[in-house]
Formats: C-alpha cells, structure tokens, sequence
C-alpha cells in the first residue's frame, strides 16, 4: 500500500504542476502522452504536453486518415505477340536465317549455322564446270551452288557479315581482295548486289586444295564456315612455293590452325568420293556433314564426257 500511497501523490502534483505551466492560447497541438510504471520500484511516471482537445473530434479526424483502398494496376498484354519476339532472332524474322535465337544464323543447301559472322569456301574446280574450265556454264554444279550461296547470304539481315572465297589449286578472295588481314562485310542490300555481280564473273578451272582458303577463313575468325567441294583433294605435293611447312593435308592443318574449334560445315556435292573428306573435316571441328545429290534435270541436260585420244 505504501508504494501505492506515494504512485498517487506523485501523480497529482505532476498533474497540478501541468495545469499550471498550461499556455493561456489553445489549440497548440495534440497530445503526446507517455506513462510508463515500474512495478518493482513502485513508481509512475508520466509525461505529457499541452494541448486543445475541445475542438478535436477524434472521430472526423480518424476518418479522414484512413487510407482509401488502392485497385491493381493490369495492364493488358497480348501473349500472342510477346511470344512471337522471343521466337525471333536479332533480325526480327521468325523461322529461317536469322531466327537462331541465339545472335541470329544462316543456313546453306539446309545446313543452319549459328552466329553472325560467316565465311563460305566454295569450289571452282574444273569438275564443278561438267569438266571444262572457263566461264560457268547454266546449270552446271558451279552454277547451282553459286545460286544456293547468293540466296543464303541473301536470307542475312544487315547486322550480320559475310566473306567468300573460292578455290582450287588456287585461291581467289571475295572481290578479289588482297589485304593481309581480311575481314567480314556486313549483309547489307548494297553488299548483296556486289557479291552477286563478283560471283557471276567466277571462272572455273584447275585441281582441287582448298588449304588456303582454309588458312584465310581461320584468319577471319567467324563463328561458323560452310565448305562445298566436288571431288578428293589433290593437291601438289611437293612445290617449292608451298605455303604450309611440311605440305600437311586439310584435315592436319585444321587440327594445327582451328585451335577456337569454329565449325566447318562441309558439303559433299554430287560427288561420292568427296564424301570421306568432307565428313571427316565436320567431325574435327564439330560442324555438320551432307551430301548433296546431283540436280536430276542439270544431270540430263549434262554434255556427255569427251573421249580421251589413244
């Protein structure tokens, strides 16, 4: 009871003490009131300031304060079309060249690489002219596998790039081009009109060595190289000018120079006995191999071969 007794007097001098430090003005503000007992100690203490309270109507103000409820914000999205832009690739095309899904892609004679920077190796061979050099004639396989490489580089969009380069015992540079350090063009319309002109002045003629044609794709450093060739190689093997140490094969100097792996997707082409060579360079570099079977109307409209002279 005692600590009872000395609660209460405590509090009612406290509270005669706030009524006469009270401000003759009201409306100062609302109350902050902290009372606080400590029941070992057996006191209360309390604080508290001035304030108005006849004019508040707790009620009205309480009222006031409470949050209005906040409806969701939906905003409409049509699935239709979002998963049509995940389906395509940088170009904005949806299935074929470009949509890769992974930096866009290309595709020749139905092989799809991946990436944006390509390189194509194709042979001028005297074979890939029904056996006669020169001038490519129409429908020859020169003339079909030229037209499949104009109408892939075509299916390109303009943010990616392209090389070509053609051979047989000797190598001959997109547009003739001769720097030390050869790079990519980009797919654009201008650069597609300039590839088809320069391919339609190709002649053919001479063996089959597609090394140095390999060596510059290497140097160029694209994500992918598409190589088509007729027949076996046969390079020469021993020539005092010879660019590579030791006179390697393809597949040996692909083992020494493709060292980032880039893919080789080869084309065995209307030839069986390219076959072996051409699947055997997919493998080392881990592109894709097909064999491309002749063009049945090309091969009826075929001058029959000339008989050699005994």
């Amino acid at each position: 009871m005692c600590w009872l007794i000395s609660a209460i007097v405590n509090l009612l001098a406290l509270l005669i003490a706030v009524l006469c430090l009270l401000p003759l003005q009201r409306g100062a503000g609302p109350i902050s009131l902290l009372a606080r007992m400590d029941a070992e100690e057996g006191e209360l203490e309390m604080l508290t300031s001035s304030a108005d309270t006849g004019s508040l109507d707790l009620g009205t103000v309480l009222e006031q304060t409470r949050p209005e409820p906040v409806e969701p914000l939906v905003a409409p999205v049509d699935l239709e079309v979002v998963g049509g832009m995940l389906d395509r690739g940088l170009g904005g095309w949806q299935g074929g060249a470009g949509s890769g899904g992974t930096g866009g892609g290309s595709e020749y004679f139905g092989t799809i690489a991946h990436g944006n920077r390509f390189v194509y190796i194709l042979d001028k061979s005297t074979s890939m002219n029904w056996g006669r050099s020169g001038e490519a004639t129409r429908d020859s396989r020169f003339d079909r596998a030229r037209y499949e490489l104009i109408r892939s580089i075509d299916k390109l969009a303009p943010y990616q790039q392209f090389y070509v380069i053609l051979f047989s015992n000797t190598t001959r540079r997109m547009f003739d081009d001769e720097s030390p350090t050869p790079i990519t063009i980009p797919a654009t319309r201008q650069n597609k009109e300039r590839i088809r002109k320069w391919l339609e002045t190709a002649e053919v003629g001479g063996g089959t060595d597609p090394r140095q044609a390999l060596y510059v794709a290497f140097s160029i450093a694209p994500d992918a190289i598409f190589l088509l060739s007729d027949g076996d190689f046969n390079q020469v093997r021993k020539r005092k000018d010879n660019t590579f140490e030791g006179n390697p094969e393809a597949e040996e100097l692909v083992a020494q120079l493709n060292l980032s792996l880039i893919p080789i997707h080869t084309f065995a082409y209307e030839d069986p006995s390219s076959k072996e060579r051409m699947e055997n360079l997919a493998q080392l570099s881990g592109g894709d191999y097909k064999y491309i079977a002749p063009n049945n109307e090309a091969a009826e409209r075929q001058p029959p071969p000339r008989r050699r002279r005994r």
